[in-house]
């Protein structure tokens, strides 16, 4: 399971927290939560994010992401999430009311922490905004994940971590 920081999470700031976990993680000076929200130049909700737009904010710290939309079948998402070296940071967009069975929408990201492959394929995301790691079913996070055109896996790490990647 990879570990990281919890960041008391300020209101509409959980891409901002995320990405200080991620700093922190690889133990990289990392601004506050206000500071990445202005360098990413995002609508704090961060529906608007898209893989451009986050290298353009990671390669001053030189990492690079890479986005991964889930298709219909899972297969090639737990193949990939099995096969992921420890060091890649991996930054989950998803709809969080519709995860939760809420009646409203709520894009939300969140770290993942850990992937338990077997009968239910279980997630255990990192959630700053809940301050715990929660587990969730791979089914129902892919699930989550349709409401926004830029839901999904954007994975995290030098250029060197990202080499031999198959995406």
């Amino acid at each position: 399971m990879k570990s990281y920081r919890f960041f008391k999470q300020g209101k509409n700031m959980c891409l901002a927290a995320c990405l200080q976990g991620v700093l922190s993680s690889r133990r990289l000076k990392m601004s506050s939560q206000q500071k990445i929200s202005q360098k990413l130049n995002i609508p704090k909700d961060g529906i608007n994010l898209d893989e451009t737009l986050l290298n353009s904010f990671l390669l001053t710290y030189n990492l690079r992401c890479r986005f991964v939309r889930p298709s219909e079948t899972m297969i090639e998402l737990d193949i990939l999430l099995r096969g992921l070296p420890r060091d890649i940071d991996v930054l989950i967009f998803y709809d969080y009311a519709k995860l939760h069975s809420l009646d409203i929408e709520a894009g939300h990201f969140s770290l993942l922490a850990d992937f338990q492959e077997g009968r239910g394929k279980e997630i255990y995301l990192h959630d700053n905004l809940a301050q715990k790691v929660e587990q969730v079913s791979l089914p129902d996070l892919i699930n989550s994940m349709r409401t926004f055109r830029n839901c999904g896996f954007y994975l995290i790490g030098t250029e060197e971590e990202m080499r031999g990647l198959e995406i």
